[in-house]
């Protein structure tokens, strides 16, 4: 089974167990029901309802009946969720209970004779709808929740995966607004005082654990469905009309790794931060990702190593958006790194620079790519992405790529640049088979020269290398002051570069 098969399935157990809730409910508990069953039409036969009964303002579902199974027949999402309890309040909203505790499992052809397990524990929850028909708004808050995923062996030899989430002093909004057979649309706020997480894997004498806690957490999440969207398909149709965006924000967080190999021995890693952001979206065929980390430090040891490893960073950021469908037009790409400030430990310095004749200076390097492409072809598509690289051919068509900005600096020296560039997707001919570009960049260098005298005074056994990048920088570089150096290299639409003016092809 695929990544985004599974994942369709799993996202459905998370929908369906932890927010029910934020799919369903109304004004009464009669037009909840309705809401609920106009949901479930999104799942096709997957998901059947037991018995309902009503007696005065309540309104009782004995049973949801589980039973998704992916396109190919591979991997089956099985469970029963009930009983769930609907109540009409005076002040016109909907009191919804639910069981406190919900188990699902995942089975089939690519788990073998193994299966996963879902155990979903809610501990103080209420939960309270309001608002009209076709527009509802879910207020809900619990003391605890809590997600475990434990792989159900067939024999102990088989191997041993669990993964915990807890979620304490949980609050938060949820508006559904719409229909299934006119389109809907979701926006939700969820907080929680605290989420701590356990992973653990085991197989044939090697262990992994990962453990941790994040604080002061904040997920706010918005999706624009389709009319009758299909939530089993994996059409890509049906996908590119799916609009989706997700923000996570935190103030603080720890992970604990602890390893052991029967060859090697143990290690461990401790990773905190002082919070960060992490964004997804995705809209018209194309998805972008952010994610951004504040005050990092790690500290790690592993076998055969003689001391501890720490190291830190002012920040840890990284980028990423690009289409994942054909298109006629453009489409925005970017990509994008953020390591500032990273400060080593003295005991890596001593290895690198045992006498201490270079700069410490913590090391900086971010950069950030800008521009348009498109896709000849959908990802998803094995034969024809095939038939294009069978036929020499790239399935992306580059157009234009801008770097906005970079920096890099360390051991005392810097260098930044900024550049503009177009491609000509007709002309695969001049730079041998790659479009051929058009624009100009330019760099600026300071500190080298001092760097160069600083390594030259070691006893590296590298002056014939020194040597050479002292030729280099002369060759394409201009002074432009105290160290430093500046160098300006073109691309013209003929192929001709050149830098600094002086013609190089």
């Amino acid at each position: 089974m695929s990544y985004s098969k599974f994942a369709r399935l799993t996202v459905c157990s998370a929908a369906l167990a932890l927010s029910a809730h934020a799919a369903f409910a109304e004004v009464d508990a009669n037009d909840v029901w309705d809401t609920w069953q106009d949901d479930l039409k999104m799942y096709g036969e997957g998901i059947s309802v037991g018995e309902v009964t009503q007696s005065g303002d309540t309104l009782t579902i004995s049973t949801l009946f589980i039973d998704l199974t992916d396109e190919n027949n591979l991997s089956t999402l099985k469970g029963e969720i009930g009983p769930l309890i609907l109540t009409s309040q005076d002040d016109g909203t909907v009191n919804v209970d639910m069981p406190s505790i919900l188990e699902l499992s995942l089975e089939g052809e690519d788990f073998g004779d193994n299966s996963l397990k879902f155990i979903v524990s809610l501990t103080g929850q209420t939960m309270t709808a309001s608002g009209t028909p076709g527009e509802i708004t879910y207020d809900y808050a619990a003391d605890k929740y809590g997600i475990s995923i434990v792989q159900d062996r067939a024999s102990e030899e088989d191997q041993n995966i669990t993964l915990e989430f807890v979620l304490n002093g949980v609050t938060g909004t949820h508006l559904r607004q719409g229909s299934q057979t006119m389109g809907m649309s979701t926006a939700s706020t969820t907080n929680a005082t605290l989420m701590s997480y356990i992973f653990g894997f085991e197989d044939l004498g090697e262990r992994f654990d990962i453990s941790g806690q994040i604080n002061g957490l904040s997920a706010v999440t918005s999706t624009e469905l389709p009319a009758n969207y299909d939530a089993m398909s994996s059409d890509i149709d049906q996908l590119k009309q799916v609009r989706t965006a997700f923000e996570l924000t935190t103030t603080k967080s720890t992970t604990v790794v602890d390893y052991e190999t029967a060859l090697e021995g143990a290690g461990n890693t401790v990773l905190s931060t002082n919070g960060g952001t992490t964004r997804f979206e995705l809209i018209d065929g194309a998805f972008a990702y952010d994610d951004l980390s504040n005050d990092v430090s790690i500290e790690a040891t592993a076998p055969g190593m003689p001391f501890t490893v720490a190291a830190s960073a002012e920040q840890l950021g990284f980028g990423l958006a690009m289409p994942f469908v054909q298109s006629e037009t453009p489409k925005t790409i970017a990509l994008s790194t953020d390591i500032i400030g990273l400060d080593l430990d003295p005991n890596i310095w001593g290895f690198i620079d045992p006498t201490d004749a270079l700069p410490h200076d913590p090391l900086t390097l971010a950069f950030n790519l800008e521009g348009t492409g498109r896709l000849v072809v959908d990802l998803d598509d094995e034969e024809a992405m095939n038939d294009t690289f069978e036929s020499g051919k790239s399935p992306f068509e580059l157009q234009t790529l801008s770097l906005t900005s970079f920096l890099f600096s360390a051991l005392g020296a810097e260098l930044k640049g900024a550049g503009d560039f177009t491609f000509d997707n007709s002309d695969l001919v001049t730079f041998d088979g790659f479009p051929a570009p058009e624009g100009r960049i330019e760099l600026l260098a300071i500190g080298v020269n001092g760097l160069l005298d600083k390594l030259s005074a070691l006893p590296l056994g590298m002056d014939e290398q020194i040597m050479g990048a002292r030729m280099m920088l002369g060759m394409f570089t201009t002074v432009t002051g105290d160290d430093e150096l500046t160098s300006s290299i073109e691309i013209e639409k003929t192929g001709a570069i050149s830098v600094n003016g002086q013609r190089m092809r």
